[in-house]
């Protein structure tokens, strides 16, 4: 996978979801928990495949 995925079922989630990951909270089943409080309706598979773009990002911006 290249890059962060574009949003799509994200949008309007990926601020919380950017913000769990800064706490370095990256287990999806608790980062999907906390936005299906926020009302979130997607699966775990589309915040497992923004956690891994977002580290791999990071290790990119790392090794840069």
């Amino acid at each position: 996978m290249k890059g962060k995925p574009k949003g799509g079922i994200l949008k309007g989630y990926t601020g919380i979801l950017d913000s769990l990951l800064s706490q370095g909270i990256t287990n999806s089943v608790v980062c999907l928990e906390r936005l299906r409080q926020e009302g979130f309706t997607g699966g775990r598979t589309t915040v497992k495949d923004y956690i891994a773009a977002h580290e791999t990002s990071e290790i990119e911006n790392v090794t840069a």
